[in-house]
């Protein structure tokens, strides 16, 4: 159970962020990038509106992620 009300509170302070991204900071799009094999972040990120867009590799270490993005 404890668990699961960390993960709510998560989810309700990212969605904050993300109406601070788009309404105070008037951005267009908002990104998030995860691990192919975490699918509990696939989730989130799916369950914050985020859409998947492309395999990246944004570090040097040529490890390839998942690239979400949300744009207003």
């Amino acid at each position: 159970i404890c668990r699961r009300i960390f993960i709510l509170l998560e989810t309700d302070r990212i969605n904050k962020g993300i109406d601070l991204a788009e309404k105070e900071f008037q951005l267009d799009t908002v990104y998030g990038i995860t691990l192919q094999e975490n699918a509990r972040s696939i989730r989130l990120l799916e369950k914050l509106g985020l859409s998947y867009q492309k395999m990246v590799k944004p570090f040097d270490d040529d490890q390839e992620l998942l690239l979400f993005a949300k744009t207003f």
